[in-house]
Parts: C-alpha cells; sequence; structure tokens
C-alpha cells in the first residue's frame, strides 16, 4: 500500500488541544482506504509536544472527532465509488 499524499493528511480536524488526522492510502488494485490518527498536543516549558495518551476529558473529546471522521471517511468512500464507477463507464 502506497500512501498518496507523502504521508500528509488528507484530512484534519481539531477540537482543543486533541485532534484526528485522516490519511488516504491506495492498493496496488487501486482501491483508497481511509485510515485515522488520534492525538492530544501539550507544552512541556516553552515546547509544544504531542501524546496518543488520553485522559477522560480527552476520551469525550476524541469520541466526537471519530465521529466526525467515520461522516467524513464515508462521504469520500461514497465519492471514491462515484468516481470509480464514472470511470468503468468511460
Amino acid at each position: 500500500m502506497s500512501n498518496t499524499n507523502s504521508n500528509k493528511p488528507v484530512h484534519t480536524v481539531r477540537i482543543g488541544l486533541n485532534s484526528i488526522a485522516i490519511f488516504k492510502n491506495v492498493t496496488q488494485s487501486g482501491r483508497a482506504i481511509y485510515n485515522a490518527s488520534f492525538e492530544r498536543s501539550y507544552k512541556d516549558g516553552d515546547e509544544w509536544k504531542y501524546t496518543r495518551s488520553f485522559g477522560l476529558e480527552d476520551l469525550c473529546i476524541q469520541s466526537e472527532l471519530i465521529e466526525h471522521a467515520k461522516s467524513w471517511i464515508f462521504e469520500q468512500q461514497q465519492a471514491d465509488a462515484k468516481s470509480d464507477s464514472y470511470e468503468d463507464a468511460a
């Protein structure tokens, strides 16, 4: 599988210090697969750092981000399917 955007997310959403990044990967057969990565940023002195560890409040926010990601990915998959069917018809 190769990432079509050189490891750059195709969509990112942030709520407060929590964020979700969605990546699009294309299989050898040309099928698009979407994956999500979650993180929380925090400041350590003057430096911003990132973690994949979440407390209860962060988990509540992450659940909102997950719902957004599910909807966004579903819409993208539908658009991909339409695009594929147009290409097949041509």
